[in-house]
């Protein structure tokens, strides 16, 4: 939910939507330690927003949310990895997420160039 105007991450509207919004508890816990900071896309696990309805053959219906977990492994940045890789501006994965971005989208882009797709 970055800023409409700026395309910017700004901390305030990110707890006014936690603070009207419990059930995103786990993604704040995520967001703000330092398994909110993926190495890369290739090793960040992923889980949907929004819960989907199954509905099997018989018509009974069941709620389902995706998880994706990475075959490359799962790897994180502590706060103070992330201020080497993405300058001394570090102080949280929101102030950093615009510049993260551009480095995750650079490296998964060379390892699909290169063929290495989980490595």
């Amino acid at each position: 939910m970055p800023n409409p105007r700026t395309n910017r991450q700004e901390p305030e509207r990110q707890f006014a939507f936690l603070a009207t919004n419990p059930h995103a508890t786990n993604m704040f816990t995520w967001l703000w330690s330092d398994l909110g900071t993926p190495a890369t896309y290739r090793e960040m696990a992923g889980s949907s927003v929004h819960a989907f309805v199954w509905v099997n053959a018989r018509g009974e219906r069941r709620y389902v949310r995706y998880e994706w977990r990475p075959t490359a492994g799962e790897r994180n940045l502590t706060a103070a990895e992330a201020a080497v890789c993405y300058g001394s501006a570090h102080a949280s994965s929101i102030s950093t997420v615009g510049e993260n971005r551009v480095i995750a989208t650079n490296a998964i882009s060379s390892s699909w160039r290169s063929g290495s797709w989980s490595q």
